[in-house]
């Protein structure tokens, strides 16, 4: 599973957001040997602390599916020429763990007596 998180100019229609949104889920599709699964999520609207190429707010959104490790150079690679995309940072995730269970025991550790 991966995460991408995409910074668009905050200035655009809701038809070009959607437009990009489409065009990096049929990017991933296209290059995906099985079917990915998706998850989109609209982060909101955020001022930027520094401007980015010259824009000082950006709408976040995150995207999770998954891929192959090849796909995600390709998917990198036709972000980058888009306009309109801020920055973008694909992450892999971690796959769940359980989390690890803790024995107690009476004497060990620290319950020791002071003399």
């Amino acid at each position: 599973m991966y995460d991408l998180t995409l910074v668009l100019k905050a200035d655009l229609t809701e038809e070009r957001k959607q437009e990009i949104l489409n065009y990096a889920q049929e990017t991933i599709k296209k290059s995906s040997l099985e079917s990915s699964e998706f998850k989109i999520n609209h982060l909101g609207e955020k001022k930027l602390v520094l401007p980015v190429k010259k824009n000082l707010a950006g709408d976040f959104w995150q995207i999770t599916f998954s891929a192959k490790p090849f796909q995600t150079k390709t998917l990198n690679e036709k972000l980058k020429i888009i306009e309109v995309v801020l920055r973008f940072l694909v992450v892999k995730l971690e796959k769940e763990k359980s989390p690890p269970s803790y024995e107690t025991s009476e004497g060990k550790g620290g319950d020791k007596e002071k003399n």
